[in-house]
């Protein structure tokens, strides 16, 4: 019998523009069935992020926070992460 595991999803959230945006893109990476949500914060920020949008699913999203890009990709490498990188522009 070959024993078949769902494979985990995790996202980065980086350089987010607004506040407000940060639920919106939490209920979608719960819908996505996201693990975990990487967010990149400098040193000095309070590690918190805004949740209204999230209708609840925040709540349900294990974070983990960054000091930097770098740092994530070094957690991703240790941690066979593949990383695949999408930017919303203009």
């Amino acid at each position: 019998m070959v024993d078949f595991c769902e494979p985990k999803g995790y996202m980065l959230m980086f350089n987010i523009q607004k506040a407000k945006n940060f639920g919106t893109v939490i209920r979608s990476a719960a819908a996505f069935n996201i693990q975990e949500i990487f967010l990149v914060e400098p040193p000095g920020k309070k590690n918190k992020i805004a949740t209204f949008g999230s209708q609840g699913t925040a709540d349900k999203m294990a974070t983990r926070f960054f000091n930097s890009l770098k740092d994530v990709r070094e957690h991703c490498n240790s941690n066979k992460i593949s990383i695949c990188g999408i930017e919303i522009t203009e």
